[in-house]
């Protein structure tokens, strides 16, 4: 039996409160429109979302590389069996 550790481990922000915080960031009415037309976008391309200038998506990256955390969590020490199967004959 192997005793209780730490770990690191990466985290990011749930991906909900981080669109949250941008949407919050809009005006109302640009808030809106995005929540409106946004799916049906979406929706209308196949699944697939708008093209937006390469920039962006760079510094979008760089962002979610920037929210992304290492932190330690605990973890139990492992355990391990082990078993011999004998044969048994019946005289």
């Amino acid at each position: 039996m192997n005793h209780d550790s730490t770990r690191l481990a990466s985290w990011a922000p749930p991906q909900a409160q981080l669109i949250g915080y941008i949407l919050s960031l809009l005006t109302k009415r640009n808030r809106e429109m995005l929540l409106k037309e946004l799916p049906e976008k979406f929706a209308a391309a196949g699944n697939l979302l708008p093209d937006i200038d390469a920039g962006l998506v760079e510094a979008a990256e760089q962002l979610l590389q920037r929210l992304r955390a290492k932190i330690q969590q605990n973890v139990k020490g492992t355990v391990s069996t082990s078993y011999t199967v004998q044969k048994w004959e019946i005289i």
